[in-house]
């Protein structure tokens, strides 16, 4: 069975993690280490991605802390770490292009991270809840005039 879903006029994976409040999925990849990227209804309110920026692995950050930059149609600012952990890998063609956000962006990860405890999945919306979760912040970003359909 295929984890994409078509949720209010988006793909989804219902088997990754999302963190709604910056628009990432998380997949697990080992136990203590994770990939993540932007989902799409995070690229449609940013607008047309011109550039990024990644942070030079090994880089410990906090959850919170600025882990690279974002130029787009409707966005220019920072990205911010999911996380407590050290950047390990970034993505070397996302850097030269971000192209690949686009065709492929639940496959297009920008940043592999060591987490520094395991439970740093916490806050995250579960792949059980990913579906009506989705839903329900399409919604919100609807009524709020940031999609216009």
């Amino acid at each position: 069975m295929s984890p994409y879903k078509k949720v209010s006029g988006y793909q989804l994976r219902d088997d990754l993690y999302y963190d709604q409040e910056n628009n990432y999925w998380i997949e697990k990849d080992t136990v203590d280490t994770v990939k993540i990227g932007f989902d799409e209804l995070g690229l449609d309110i940013s607008g047309t991605v011109s550039s990024i920026s990644l942070p030079r692995p090994p880089q410990h950050v906090e959850r919170g802390d600025q882990i690279g930059a974002l130029e787009a149609e409707k966005f220019v600012g920072p990205l911010v770490a999911p996380f407590t952990g050290t950047v390990i890998e970034v993505n070397e063609e996302v850097l030269d292009g971000v192209r690949s956000l686009y065709e492929a962006p639940y496959e297009t990860w920008m940043i592999r991270m060591k987490l520094s405890d395991e439970n740093e999945l916490d806050h995250l919306v579960a792949p059980s809840n990913s579906l009506e979760s989705f839903k329900i912040r399409v919604e919100r970003y609807r009524k709020a005039g940031i999609l216009s359909w």
